[in-house]
């Protein structure tokens, strides 16, 4: 595998003592040892003349001249280990912090018979790779390696720069436009406090990191809700572990309970009472359960009731307000199962179902509607007129987008356009003008005519310019309907002309990675395949 042992440039540079380390029969003894383990027959070591290198080919058993090669690999000797501390001190001290100074001595004190180290210019950007080392040559000595040895080495971002990731939500704090979030599939949850220009993440502290919805109080900004496990069905979906509350405006965050609802859909809380709270719960996608349906708090997640179930197989992926009446919602019911050969994604199960005294009952909607089996269903609610409602209907042979201006009672299917409603399925009203409705899927669709005609939205990029597919969440400024922030796949995207062009927020380090690739001649080259995020 090509072991590569790296020295100090500054120590290396004296020839004598590099000489004495080089030939000292332990050393030797060493490179016999690897290379009988098979892991290489060449081991090259720095020469202090510029671009030139001496290595040792043990099939010769001597030192060979290999000119051109850049600063490459060295093995200090027992004998050379106060000499060894003294130069690398010296040189930390004018180089890099104590906190790798410190990890530097922990691991040159766990080697009886050889010193492993790295070149101080190339410390930050290998200390993965000392891990690795460090395990491979300990194990020639008969080393126990302690948890403590790796205390300081920290994780650090190493790119890419340009960086996206799939976003489940973005909320802006009522009355403070400069402060929003970011709900990541699988990578946390981020604060801003200057409108994108710098985020930080909030949620690393906890068990998990993925998410469905977040929900902001309007009567209190402080308290936010946090619904975890994403609401999609790929067999790569991350569950969570219920929901969690903030006080303080995202900085730190509590468990709220409904633990085993394992994917939550939508988090709605009272526009007037912050105390008041609905979940949309899938539950399990694996496995039949009783942990899914609408969960509804009144005591601000201290205490959860369901108060919609439908059956074991059947969650609830979607919910909507009236935001004038706030004890009438709409709730979508979603019957889904996963299994390793395959997907069953809807059944009788599957509905809409409308409240109008906060839970306490349900009726099914139907008139309009597709009769038999349906699949995923999306809901959004007009902020300007109380009885209108939208909906994608994911079914058979009348899968589309539908309207109801009558509270549900009855439905018309206004187009057929309802784009792989299993992954997506979201829509969201103008708030101005409820006429005007944006679908997001694969692509991105808007109507002016509350879905007579859709048009495609101008997002198709070339090369790092427009915006990627595969829409998850749109957050609308209420003030002015022109702005607002497009999140997805690809990232988070921010536009001030109805969409027409995009301001890129590539500043949030969630890209999704599916594997990664080490080269193994130069352990600063990877291959990283990503979710088409970055």
């Amino acid at each position: 595998i090509g072991v590569r042992l790296v020295g100090s440039e500054m120590c290396i540079r004296d020839r004598k003592w590099r000489n004495d380390a080089l030939h000292h029969p332990k050393s030797i003894e060493i490179f016999r040892s690897i290379v009988n383990l098979g892991m290489t027959d060449v081991f090259r070591v720095f020469n202090p003349k510029p671009y030139e290198f001496t290595y040792w080919d043990y099939s010769r058993g001597a030192w060979e001249k290999d000119n051109g090669l850049r600063i490459d690999h060295f093995l200090a000797s027992p004998k050379a280990v106060d000499r060894l501390h003294d130069c690398q001190i010296e040189k930390i001290e004018s180089e890099i912090s104590n906190q790798i100074k410190l990890a530097i001595l922990k691991k040159a004190s766990i080697f009886n018979g050889g010193f492993l180290f790295y070149s101080i210019n190339n410390m930050v950007n290998y200390m993965n790779k000392a891990i690795v080392l460090l395990l491979i040559v300990t194990s020639l000595f008969g080393q126990t390696i302690k948890s403590e040895t790796f205390d300081h080495l920290k994780f650090r971002n190493i790119g890419p720069s340009v960086a996206g990731g799939r976003i489940h939500d973005v909320e802006v704090v009522p009355g403070s436009p400069e402060i929003m979030f970011v709900a990541s599939a699988s990578g946390g949850i981020w604060k801003s406090s200057s409108k994108g220009t710098m985020w930080k993440p909030v949620f690393d502290d906890q068990k998990v990191s993925t998410f469905g919805d977040l929900a902001i109080s309007e009567s209190n900004t402080n308290i936010i809700y946090a619904g975890t496990g994403e609401q999609q069905n790929r067999q790569s979906s991350s569950w969570g572990n219920g929901i969690y509350k903030s006080t303080d405006q995202g900085e730190t965050w509590t468990s709220s309970g409904l633990e085993n609802t394992f994917h939550i859909g939508r988090v709605i809380v009272h526009p007037k009472n912050s105390n008041i709270v609905y979940v949309a719960a899938l539950g399990n996608l694996w496995k039949s359960s009783k942990e899914r349906g609408v969960y509804k708090s009144t005591n601000g997640g201290s205490s959860w009731r369901k108060v919609l179930y439908i059956n074991d197989e059947t969650g609830v992926v979607d919910l909507a307000i009236d935001i004038n009446d706030p004890n009438t919602l709409y709730a979508a019911s979603y019957q889904r199962m996963r299994k390793t050969w395959g997907f069953n994604g809807g059944g009788p199960g599957s509905g809409i179902y409308k409240t109008t005294d906060g839970g306490s009952s349900w009726s099914r909607l139907s008139a309009g509607l597709p009769r038999g089996d349906k699949g995923r269903i999306g809901l959004a609610t007009s902020r300007t007129r109380s009885n209108v409602i939208y909906a994608t209907v994911e079914h058979a042979d009348s899968s589309g987008f539908y309207r109801s201006g009558n509270g549900g009672r009855s439905w018309k299917r206004m187009n057929k356009l309802n784009p792989r409603p299993m992954y997506y399925s979201h829509l969201f009203v103008d708030p101005k003008n409820d006429d005007i409705v944006y679908l997001l899927a694969t692509d991105f669709y808007r109507t002016e005519n509350r879905g007579t005609t859709f048009f495609e939205m101008p997002t198709r990029p070339t090369y790092d310019v427009g915006v990627h597919s595969d829409h998850h969440s749109l957050w609308i400024n209420p003030n002015n309907s022109k702005h607002f922030y497009l999140a997805g796949d690809a990232g988070l995207h921010e536009t001030w002309d109805y969409g027409k062009s995009y301001n890129r927020l590539n500043n949030i380090p969630i890209g999704q990675f599916y594997g990664i690739g080490v080269d193994t001649v130069s352990y600063t080259h990877l291959t990283l395949p990503t979710n088409r995020e970055v």
